[in-house]
């Protein structure tokens, strides 16, 4: 408990510091080569502890782990893990190096086959992650079709919450065929909720696709009556590049025509 105060204390000091002098500066230390902790591509067997119920979260304090919190969400033909509860015990790094190279120089890890809930149509995410106020570095996804994210998908009928979370040095690309977003690539209707989540300007985003933002590529909801995406007391500082796509935004690339909720927040992210 006393973690998600200081995360949300935390966030709360670096909105008023951008809102008063107009410019942000942030320095969250990235992986290096001597850091033991740097995914080398495998995955668990297990979470590092929980039973998943709101009051004992499953435990996440590895990259392994991560992968293996895909492999539960997006086993749709055994076990799939839906509307349980997951949180950050330590900070994960997937790459070293400096993800504005990546581009043009893949890092060593690829984290686009352990998406979480990379479809809406078939595995969205639905469940509950709490990053507790960690950090994930590192993340490189080069998605051709489909959603490209952190989480690919949330979809209707549904539920889905991220929130204490920071993302940095982390590349993200799709080809014509998708979306892309630091943290979801497609939202298609029920809920959505963000809140108290940090994604730094060492975060690249690029899709040709159909829509980019700093938080959420696409809405695809049918969410006219009311709001579908929540975003509270978070901050975007990705560069987006919409390449030849014919949405973009800080937060969010295309609405969609549905409604969307944003309070309490900060864009400072160049958007090209």
């Amino acid at each position: 408990m006393r973690e998600r105060r200081m995360s949300k204390y935390i966030v709360s000091i670096v909105l008023a510091l951008a809102m008063v002098i107009g410019i942000a500066v942030f320095a969250i230390p990235t992986a290096s080569a001597d850091d033991p902790d740097i995914w080398d591509g495998s995955v668990a067997d297990s979470f590092d502890g929980g039973d998943g119920s709101e009051g004992n979260p499953y435990q996440i304090a590895t990259p392994a782990q991560w992968a293996y919190f895909a492999q539960c969400n997006n086993d749709v033909g055994g076990a799939r893990e839906t509307g349980k509860y997951y949180v950050l015990t330590a900070d994960l790094y997937f790459n070293e190096g400096n993800a504005s190279t990546w581009g043009t120089t893949a890092p060593a890890n690829n984290l686009t086959d352990h998406i979480v809930g990379p479809e809406c149509s078939v595995n969205p995410f639905v469940g509950t992650l709490d990053g507790n106020g960690h950090t994930i570095s590192g993340v490189y996804i080069d998605k051709t079709g489909g959603s490209c994210g952190l989480f690919g998908s949330t979809a209707a009928g549904t539920t889905a919450t991220i929130k204490n979370l920071i993302i940095t040095n982390s590349y993200y690309e799709s080809d014509s065929q998708g979306e892309a977003g630091a943290i979801i690539g497609q939202t298609s209707g029920g809920k959505t909720y963000i809140d108290c989540v940090f994604v730094t300007d060492s975060v690249y985003i690029k899709s040709a696709g159909n829509a980019v933002g700093g938080f959420i590529g696409h809405n695809g909801g049918n969410g006219y009556g009311s709001p579908t995406i929540y975003i509270d007391n978070s901050v975007n500082g990705a560069n987006v590049d919409a390449g030849s796509c014919n949405h973009i935004g800080g937060f969010l690339g295309n609405g969609n025509g549905n409604m969307f909720y944003i309070n309490n927040c900060l864009n400072y992210g160049t958007i090209k």
